[in-house]
């Protein structure tokens, strides 16, 4: 996976739980501890934007929707830039004469568009939102983009510009790190104006870098999204490839054995490598099976999950009074764990289709092993209408609860083992030639059985 830090790369996307916002604390927390660094972080929420679209956006051809947005985002982030260098660099600045006077200037501008310094990003967005959307409630009637930007934004930007171009050419980096835009849209439920939303960002982070990179310092924005997210940005975007990206796929057992190591190095006093560490902490086997495969096989392949297991089983341990996580401890953590992520994807599910109260309960009891007209049947009987089954089918098997094993394979493949492309995964289904499996991480709190069907489709 490319290093985050170099900053090559405008983006990273993965599955919730693949340790996105880790990454983005760990940037934040690395990069701020040098004076010749700015850092920015914003985390928005895309439901604070619905004032914006209804005043503004709704009365807009989509031309001048993707003007607005890319000029509102350009000055959201040079505000946030000088927000920052006036919370940050206030006693740094006055070590120096020249720095002071450009600190001075910047502070003067910035107080004409901001009078909120004591509130979170969350607040002072909606503060600029709601001065855009007083301003065109009031403007005159417009007909091109530079009469729009005029009557939104007068001469702010070029202001703000001047001054926080000024104070920064002496940094060596300016970094702004974006987390959180997508949070409470839907899985694959995003709407058109989402999109807007994250493609105009992202045009005014490249121009926005364009005129910061004349200076010395060198800009690096990074936006932190839900690779589903990312897959209708990708569909949604007529110029495509302008953006490099770093994916957050995990399907390789050594990468989980080395963040374990990391933890139980961090947590206790043991240096050794990962055998020795592991069977220090845990039992090394279940029955004949190795443990650590065991337990990494009975989560979605996601740091979040194995690290979720893992600290199950360490309570379970502590609370039975034993120095060690024996075999008994795991076996009763994965009933927790398996009942935990099957509620929580069911609460994913139901905010796709809201009509079906208990999306996943229906396979209670069912074969571990089904093909794909018994599927449908249970989801039929579940609630779902026709019409929304294979949309469904589709979505099950993206969030891994559902697995295709091909005719002649020994195992199943799950979504993350198939890099997300989920019409490669069900082309076997669509040739009938493959069975649907329920992910081991599932089957405890379903009482599934292990009856394999003999009939293909």
């Amino acid at each position: 996976m490319p290093n985050p830090k170099r900053g090559k790369s405008r983006l990273v996307t993965g599955r919730k739980g693949s340790g996105k916002t880790a990454i983005f604390y760990t940037l934040l927390s690395q990069l701020s501890t040098s004076r010749s660094v700015t850092v920015v972080d914003i985390k928005p929420e895309g439901h604070q934007f619905s004032e914006l679209r209804e005043v503004v956006l709704s009365k807009m051809n989509a031309g001048f929707q993707e003007h607005t947005f890319t000029a509102f985002w350009f000055y959201i982030l040079l505000c946030e830039i000088a927000h920052q260098v006036i919370v940050v660099d206030s006693s740094w600045a006055q070590l120096d004469h020249e720095r002071r006077k450009r600190f001075n200037r910047l502070v003067e501008v910035y107080s004409e568009h901001s009078t909120v310094e004591s509130l979170d990003f969350s607040e002072r967005l909606l503060k600029q939102i709601q001065k855009i959307t007083e301003r065109y409630k009031n403007g005159q009637k417009i007909s091109t983009p530079g009469e729009l930007t005029s009557v939104l934004f007068k001469d702010d930007i070029k202001n703000l510009e001047t001054v926080v171009g000024d104070y920064i050419q002496e940094k060596s980096a300016v970094w702004i790190l974006i987390d959180n835009l997508d949070k409470g849209w839907p899985t694959h439920g995003a709407s058109p104006e989402d999109i807007l939303i994250i493609r105009t960002l992202l045009e005014a982070c490249r121009k926005l870098q364009k005129q910061l990179n004349e200076t010395k310092a060198s800009f690096h924005p990074l936006v932190f999204l839900r690779n589903d997210i990312y897959e209708f940005l990708v569909q949604n975007t007529p110029d495509k490839g302008k953006d490099s990206v770093i994916v957050l796929d995990y399907d390789d057992h050594e990468l989980f054995r080395e963040i374990v190591s990391s933890r139980i190095k961090a947590s206790t006093k043991l240096n050794a490598d990962f055998s020795n560490l592991w069977a220090n902490v845990f039992d090394t086997h279940i029955g004949t099976q190795d443990s650590f495969l065991f337990i990494l096989e009975r989560t979605l392949m996601r740091p979040r999950d194995l690290l979720n297991y893992l600290r199950m089983s360490v309570d379970i341990a502590i609370n039975r009074g034993h120095s060690r996580v024996l075999q008994d401890d795991i076996l009763k953590a994965e009933e927790t764990y398996s009942n935990d992520i099957l509620l929580a994807v069911s609460f994913e599910i139901r905010d796709v289709f809201p009509s079906v109260s208990e999306p996943l309960y229906g396979f209670i009891g069912c074969p571990t092993h089904m093909d794909i007209q018994q599927v449908l049947k249970i989801l039929k009987e579940t609630g779902f209408v026709d019409k929304d089954l294979d949309r469904v089918l589709r979505l099950i098997v993206w969030f891994g609860f559902l697995g295709v094993q091909s005719d002649g394979q020994e195992i199943p493949t799950f979504i993350y083992q198939a890099r997300q492309n989920l019409e490669k995964l069900l082309a076997p289904v669509k040739q009938r030639h493959a069975r649907l499996v329920i992910h081991p991480a599932f089957r405890k709190a379903l009482e599934c059985h292990d009856q394999r069907q003999t009939t293909l489709l």
